[in-house]
């Protein structure tokens, strides 16, 4: 999501967003081919399972990571971790189940709307899943952005004066 672009001070990875590709690649790396599958879900608005069906195919998991594009919409953690919910439960049967949240904990994504159905699915992913949170965050953060921009006026006008002011809500 948008906020995963903020820019941090880490040599191997420029933004959050980066930084979470580059772990993802480290934990694909690390698993068993052929023994071990992987599933992927994104949670920009709206949450995706990009790879819904878990697959032993390490390789495809990869470039599927490598080629994720940064998103600017806002975070969809509930529809994330749904999507979540189904595929263990899909997949019930397979042993060792493990899940890796890779966030930057920002207050957008866990502070919502959604933030009681994010406590009501906790215990149900905790009894699916052993749960990894890697929090991406480095102290104190925040991102510039601008929410709406319009114009103050009617652009056209009878005058001859085309001047045009803009109000923006940049936060």
């Amino acid at each position: 999501s948008c906020p995963m672009a903020y820019e941090a001070d880490r040599p191997d990875a420029k933004t959050h967003f980066e930084h979470a590709k580059h772990l993802a690649e480290q934990m694909i790396d690390r698993l068993t081919a052929g023994g071990e599958s992987v599933a992927i879900i994104t949670a920009s608005q709206p949450a995706a399972a990009v790879l819904a069906r878990p697959t032993y195919d390490l390789q495809q998991a990869r470039s599927i990571i490598e080629r994720l594009p940064q998103s600017y919409t806002s975070t969809d953690l509930a529809g994330a971790l749904r999507l979540a919910l189904d595929i263990g439960h899909e997949n019930e049967k397979l042993p060792n189940k493990n899940l890796y949240l890779l966030t930057d904990a920002a207050r957008c994504a866990w502070q919502t709307s959604s933030a009681a159905e994010l406590k009501s699915i906790g215990p149900d992913l905790s009894k699916l899943y052993r749960i990894t949170l890697f929090n991406l965050s480095q102290g104190p953060q925040w991102n510039q952005a601008v929410l709406d921009i319009h114009p103050a006026a009617n652009l056209v006008t009878v005058k001859n004066n085309f001047g045009a002011d803009f109000i923006a809500d940049a936060r």
